[in-house]
């Protein structure tokens, strides 16, 4: 026996894009819910669904390949499933709007408002022999039949928090690397009610050694516990009190004498019960009339407003037991609570029209005829049944509104989602600015930057608020790490020096500081199509940047993207060469894809080996220089090998170089040519087309040792500072690269990784290298925090 809160939860499956599905075939999402009690899994009850379909919109007369299946529920596995739908080519996207309706009960002695619900997602696959090919196949609509068979093919789990306070978010469902696809939902939750539950009471015949110590004890071994609400919440009330099937008025009470004593502890007792149920209840009324109103307002359209006329008026919370009252509040008379009536205006919105009138509660043990459990317990049902009506009321009038707006919705909470995404992971980014007249140098010299980097790192990761930080209130199980191995970012931009005579200003002054600094801000101010190159590095291939492919596609859509593959298992030869075919795929991929003017933005995105390719392909491609946007560089050794830090990564370099005749580690470690200013990365830092980009970000890691952390932000380190044979020309280079571009054009970026697994990866320092290509929380910081970046 226990009292129950009664939470329901619509999940909103708005459209599903397939980004990078492996397969061709019929899919579909299978959704539960659960919550923890007792170590076990609590389902929640799926009890009913229904279609969102956006108004306007006509049913097709003939079968739709995107709803073969319609959306149903399982009742044996307490789940729901959306539309099966087909999926034939990348970037295919299918509107779903299918929402299921969830109902579940928590128990309110196990601190419900604390305790998270479980979501558990799982794309289910079914092989339908789709072929690609002619038009005609491709197009004929698969048959389904009972048999068809569907297998799990990829699971994602959330866990969502302060549910009973009332959730309105959206939630990008993405699924694991090697089933890349996004289903877009939103979560609606609002606590609805609390509801007294009876267990049957078996009796049981206790052994003869038991029943002799509970006779002598004189308790019985299997008390039946309170059979009715008022022994639930008074349990050391007199037995007489509240006896019989539960608080119904029309049965006999037992007529008991309670103290004067007794009656103080019981107000007391009642005033608080009360302020907690009809508390929690008004709360959920008053988020829910507010994210109504809000919605109302910002996603119907005025003539839908007009439509809906009164259906959409939310209506000041009628709180049992009050009154009218214009005389001032008394201190012991808790204030009016000025919620607004809403009503409509000339023009089809809503508005809010306050009351004249005050109202005054009258407290709850002043409204009882005796202070006894009983009519405590009757009253206190009553004021729960009459908050639950209109929370469930207002409920369901937001329920049948959804399908009339539900891509606005979609898209308002997708915007709130994208600034708490933002906030998240600003909490791991330390952001620094600085003046300097020479990129190629250290603004400051005192202490290695990476050193520096690295305590800091080290004492955030120790601090008690970054482990102490609240989880989102949909916690996606697969994108955040544990705070001990989160990856640590720093942002180091620049700023030109001041002229003589000029006061510098506080807010530019060099500083360091962390995610209270704000990124750059995204606007889209271009006309055309943004065309994102990736480029993959030694001994690699197009597939090494597909994850972060598939990043950046999640957020832009509507941009295009060339997955380099045209220097696949040609990556020891020369880097001119392998520049000069990157220039040719690139101009290709231009005239097949973005015809005359419809290329907007060409960025560059690369890794290792990679970024010296993108150098060497630009000068063929000067005719795009007025499109060249960012360029991007993961851990890519610019600057050559001159200064390599590690060993072991020597002796490997000069074991390939021996054994493979590997033209591009000659290069690299700039022994292709006697005298060194003639060698290819010296010449390589005499190329044009830096200063061509808008935005020039190099990304590094002093833990990378396949990519010396100087060579890879085209810095000159103390090394090559006091290195009195070689350090000169050194110097040239990094001064040839930055010799046209504006500092305010550079991001450095420094990124200390927590790798706990000691492995001969970790030792030679290729684990960090790696992390650059397969660390999806870092992608998506960079993806997410940086907009105006990759717009």
């Amino acid at each position: 026996m226990s009292l129950r809160a009664i939470l329901e939860v619509v999940l909103h499956f708005e459209s599903f894009r397939n980004i990078d599905l492996f397969h061709q075939g019929l899919y579909q999402i299978r959704v539960r819910i659960n919550h923890e009690q007792d170590g076990q899994a609590v389902p929640a009850v799926p009890y009913t669904h229904f279609s969102a379909t956006p108004e306007g919109k006509t049913r097709r007369l003939r079968p739709d390949q995107h709803c073969l299946i319609p959306a149903h529920i399982i009742d044996d596995k307490y789940t729901f499933t959306t539309r099966s739908f087909v999926i034939r080519y990348c970037e295919e996207e299918v509107e779903l709007n299918d929402a299921g309706h969830f109902r579940m009960e928590l128990d309110i002695t196990r601190n419900y408002t604390s305790q998270p619900l479980v979501l558990e997602a799982e794309l289910m696959f079914a092989d339908m022999g789709i072929k690609p090919g002619r038009e005609k196949q491709s197009t004929a609509i698969p048959e389904v039949g009972e048999n068809t068979e569907f297998k799990s093919v990829s699971k994602q789990i959330y866990k969502l928090h302060t549910v009973t306070n009332g959730l309105h978010e959206f939630v990008p469902m993405v699924f694991d690397e090697y089933h890349f696809c996004v289903a877009n939902m939103m979560i609606h939750t609002v606590l609805l009610d609390f509801r007294f539950r009876l267990r049957p009471f078996i009796p049981a015949l206790p052994s003869s050694e038991e029943h002799s110590k509970h006779k002598q004890s004189g308790s019985s071994p299997h008390s039946p516990g309170p059979v009715s609400f008022s022994e639930y919440l008074f349990p050391h009330a007199s037995k007489g009190s509240g006896l019989g099937s539960d608080y119904d008025s029309n049965e006999d009470a037992i007529v008991v004498t309670v103290s004067h004593q007794d009656q103080e502890n019981l107000s007391r007792e009642a005033e608080k019960l009360h302020t907690e149920y009809t508390g929690m209840l008004a709360h959920s009324y008053t988020s829910l009339a507010e994210i109504f109103q809000n919605f109302t307002q910002r996603c119907l359209s005025a003539a839908q407003r007009d439509q809906f006329g009164p259906a959409i008026l939310v209506h000041r919370l009628e709180y049992p037991g009050e009154i009218d009252d214009s005389e001032e509040q008394s201190q012991n008379v808790p204030a009016p609570t000025t919620t607004a009536v809403a009503g409509a205006d000339g023009n089809g919105s809503v508005v809010e029209k306050k009351r004249n009138q005050k109202k005054r509660k009258i407290k709850f043990t002043s409204r009882v005829n005796e202070v006894t459990p009983h009519a405590i317990a009757a009253l206190l049902v009553q004021d729960i049944n009459s908050i639950a009506g209109q929370v469930f009321q207002l409920w369901h009038k937001m329920l049948a509104i959804l399908p009339h707006c539900s891509r606005e919705i979609c898209a308002l909470l997708k915007n709130q989602w994208e600034s708490r995404m933002t906030e998240r992971w600003g909490e791991s980014i330390f952001r620094e600015t600085s003046r300097t007249g020479d990129l190629a140098v250290p603004t400051d010299r005192s202490s290695p930057v990476w050193d520096v980097h690295n305590k800091i790192a080290e004492t955030l990761r120790k601090s008690a608020h970054y482990h102490s930080l609240e989880p989102p209130e949909v916690e996606d199980m697969s994108m955040y790490p544990k705070m001990n191995v989160h990856p640590i970012v720093f942002e180091q931009r620049y700023l030109p020096l001041l002229e003589e005579n000029v006061q510098e200003e506080p807010s530019t002054a060099s500083s360091r500081q962390n995610h209270l600094s704000s990124p750059p801000e995204s606007t889209r101010s271009y006309r055309g199509v943004h065309l994102f190159v990736l480029v993959h590095g030694f001994q690699g291939n197009s597939f090494d940047m597909r994850l972060m492919k598939n990043n950046l596609a999640l957020l832009y859509p509507e941009a295009m993207f060339l997955s380099s593959n045209c220097n696949e298992e040609k990556t020891e030869g020369d880097i001119a060469e392998m520049g000069e075919r990157l220039s040719l795929e690139v101009l290709n991929h231009i005239s097949e894809w973005c015809p005359g003017n419809s290329l907007g933005r060409l960025s560059f995105v690369a890794h290792s080996l990679g970024g010296l390719i993108v150098r060497a392909a630009l000068p063929k491609l000067e005719a795009y220089s007025t499109k060249m946007y960012t360029f991007l560089t993961l851990s890519s050794p610019h600057l050559g090998y001159m200064y390599n830090s590690n060993k072991l990564v020597d002796a490997g370099i000069w074991v390939l170089k021996k054994w493979r005749k590997s033209l591009a580690l000659l290069q690299l470690t700039m022994t292709d040519k006697k005298d060194m200013r003639q060698t290819m990365i010296y010449k390589l830092s005499q190329f044009t087309g830096l200063e061509w980009f808008q935005h020039i970000i190099l990304v590094s890691s002093y833990q990378d040792q396949y990519a010396p952390f100087d060579s890879a932000r085209m810095e000159v380190g103390m090394k090559a500072e006091n290195d009195p044979k070689f350090g000169a020309v050194y110097v040239e280079m990094a001064r040839n690269v930055w010799r046209n571009v504006s500092p305010e054009k550079l991001y450095r970026f420094d990124v200390n990784f927590r790798i706990p697994e000691k492995t001969l990866d970790t030792l030679i320092g290729r684990a960090a290298h790696i992390q650059f290509l397969e660390c999806q929380p870092l992608m998506k910081m960079f993806v997410h925090t940086y907009r105006k970046l990759f717009e």
